[in-house]
């Protein structure tokens, strides 16, 4: 399996699409499309799509889980998950045509996994990761989450397959276990990073830069998405910004995700972090331009993204 992608967050997104959100009136919306997703889903969707081999796992509540996982073998996505107590939670997509496709997320709250349902996740995880050459972290974990489980989690891919590339998309104190067990890249968004920082939102790019190089180990490759701005690589003290073309964007879902799945796929083409950094701007741009969860064909992603313009700064 080349890629094992961990999703602890699973959920049913319903995705309604309206001209724009205006509170407190009536809005009529045509029967909108309902998948099984998630962050760590999201990625193994769009890998599946250009033959890369994938396995998803995490962990889900009881209710639900039989037709999540039905749609996951349906579309041909390999999957095991840690099946508990309570249900999938179901989301909310508002997207707005009229405001370049934003969208607006309500993510609901269920029954978080009991405490054996973590160690049997880790169990798992040492059983199914004995051939990847990628572990994918993404999205949230429930707030009873043990403090060291996702260190745990990192040391169980380092301890039994010490050459795997970890790769993680998660915020907050998760994003900080990241950065303190030395993953191989994390991509968090700008706002993510200026959180951690504790930066402003209207901050430079060479702020950022110079915040990740004091904070961040120099081994460590950053891919920050800056959202229409493009994407900013810093590694080794060297770093670089893809500035994304101006497209008519129609629905913002799963951006990032696509990034993410871009850089696994790019890494295991054999391309540089230059190129991957070209690659994952060039996937998002293509994410965004369409109507559903859609990216394009590896090779036009590929074309396209020899296109971009690539600035060193550092």
């Amino acid at each position: 399996m080349e890629t094992v992608t961990v999703t602890f967050s699973p959920s049913f997104d319903r995705y309604i699409t309206i001209p724009q959100w205006v509170s407190g009136t009536l809005h009529r919306v045509a029967q909108g499309p309902v998948h099984a997703a998630g962050k760590g889903i999201n990625v193994a969707r769009f890998l599946k799509n250009w033959g890369h081999k994938t396995l998803c796992m995490g962990i889900m509540g009881k209710f639900g889980a039989s037709e999540f996982l039905s749609e996951l073998r349906k579309n041909d996505i390999d999957a095991t998950f840690v099946v508990g107590k309570g249900r999938v939670r179901t989301n909310l997509k508002i997207i707005e045509q009229e405001k370049d496709g934003i969208c607006t997320e309500i993510n609901e709250q269920v029954l978080p996994p009991e405490i054996e349902e973590y160690e049997e996740f880790q169990k798992k995880l040492q059983s199914n990761v004995a051939q990847t050459k990628y572990c994918i972290f993404s999205g949230s974990m429930a707030s009873n989450v043990p403090d060291d489980f996702l260190k745990t989690c990192i040391c169980i891919i380092r301890d039994y397959v010490p050459k795997a590339t970890i790769i993680g998309d998660m915020s907050g104190e998760h994003l900080r276990t990241l950065i303190d067990e030395g993953v191989d890249w994390i991509k968090p968004n700008k706002h993510e990073l200026c959180e951690y920082f504790e930066l402003t939102e209207n901050c430079t790019v060479d702020e950022l830069y110079w915040a990740i190089v004091g904070s961040i180990p120099q081994n460590m490759h950053v891919l920050v998405s800056l959202g229409s701005e493009g994407a900013l690589l810093v590694h080794d003290r060297r770093a670089a910004l893809c500035t994304a073309p101006q497209v008519e964007v129609r629905n913002t879902v799963g951006a990032g995700d696509s990034m993410v799945a871009a850089l696994a796929h790019a890494l295991e083409t054999g391309m540089t972090p230059m190129d991957c950094l070209r690659t994952a701007v060039a996937t998002a741009t293509f994410r965004v331009s369409r109507n559903e969860m859609e990216t394009g064909s590896w090779s036009e992603i590929v074309t396209y993204g020899q296109s971009l313009h690539l600035t060193e700064l550092h």
